[in-house]
């Protein structure tokens, strides 16, 4: 309960759970934060159409996602705090993942535009995954010029969005380190 509290002080929250349409609203759309902002190859769920002998591990994948998806948006702290992008919904995709898979297949025998815009959506995550691999933490996001913890409207800010501040900033040195050569040797 100490903590709970605590953490209600800290990100400025009356409850811990709340009526989940901000939340929905946020965990998908938002410039900092939004699942399809920041990977919208997700939507290749959408084309999945399976034959009836695997029809019910749909059903069953996409209530889970479902569920847990409803309950991270009804945590009034839904945005995840100081963090990179869409993080509590990263629990999500292994329960996508039957779902990503019909719909891929499906999609590659698509027409050009659909598969056009599928390249399209997977370039992008890939880009906003390698700019949080290597620019995160070094564009200070969450903590400039106030904390998002503590000014909740900076999620949707567009023109000062985390992925556009990664850019500016540039590279993060400590998530260089990996690649040097003395750290091969230790």
């Amino acid at each position: 309960p100490q903590f709970e509290q605590a953490s209600l002080v800290i990100h400025r929250q009356w409850y811990t759970w709340r009526w989940p349409w901000p939340g929905l609203a946020g965990l998908l759309l938002s410039p900092s934060r939004g699942l399809l902002v920041f990977s919208p190859i997700v939507l290749v769920v959408l084309a999945a159409r399976a034959a009836p002998r695997d029809r019910s591990i749909l059903r069953w994948s996409a209530g889970a996602a479902a569920a847990q998806f409803l309950l991270y948006a009804s945590y009034s702290v839904w945005w995840g705090g100081h963090t990179y992008g869409p993080r509590y919904l990263l629990d999500l995709l292994p329960a996508l993942l039957p779902a990503a898979a019909i719909g891929t297949a499906r999609l590659a025998t698509a027409r050009l535009p659909a598969r056009m815009l599928a390249a399209l959506a997977l370039a992008w995550s890939i880009a906003t995954g390698a700019t949080g691999a290597f620019c995160y933490p070094h564009d200070q996001w969450n903590t400039d010029p106030v904390s998002v913890d503590r000014a909740h409207e900076r999620l949707w800010e567009v023109r000062d969005s985390q992925i556009l501040r990664c850019w500016a900033r540039g590279g993060s040195p400590q998530n260089f380190a990996l690649f040097e050569r003395e750290a091969w040797r230790r």
